[in-house]
C-alpha cells in the first residue's frame, strides 16, 4: 500500500491584502491547506494528528472539526495516496 507521508512540516499563513500582514494560522503541519471556494475559510487534514483543522477567516480562530467520520478520511488517503502514485508512473 502507498501512503502519503510528506517529508517535512509546512506552516499555513494568511496574508491580508490591505494592511500587508502576514498572519500565521498553524505550524509544524504535516499536510497541506486548501482555501474554502469563497476564502472564507482554510483547512487541512493533518497527517501527525490524524484531525481535520478549519481556519474561520471572519473569526480569526481555527479549531478541529469534530463528527468527521473515519470513512472520509480513508477516501481523502486514498485520493492522495492515488494522486501520488499517477504523479510518479507519470515521471517514469
Amino acid at each position: 500500500m502507498i501512503v502519503y507521508d510528506p517529508p517535512a512540516y509546512s506552516n499555513f499563513y494568511l496574508f491580508d491584502i490591505k494592511s500587508r500582514l502576514l498572519l500565521d494560522i498553524a505550524t509544524k503541519v504535516k499536510g497541506t491547506a486548501l482555501l474554502s471556494p469563497k476564502a472564507n475559510y482554510a483547512y487541512w487534514y493533518s497527517i501527525s494528528d490524524t484531525t481535520w483543522f478549519v481556519y474561520s477567516v471572519a473569526n480569526d480562530s481555527a479549531s478541529r472539526i469534530k463528527g468527521v467520520t473515519s470513512l472520509l478520511t480513508k477516501k481523502m488517503i486514498t485520493l492522495i495516496s492515488l494522486r501520488s502514485m499517477v504523479r510518479r508512473m507519470d515521471h517514469e
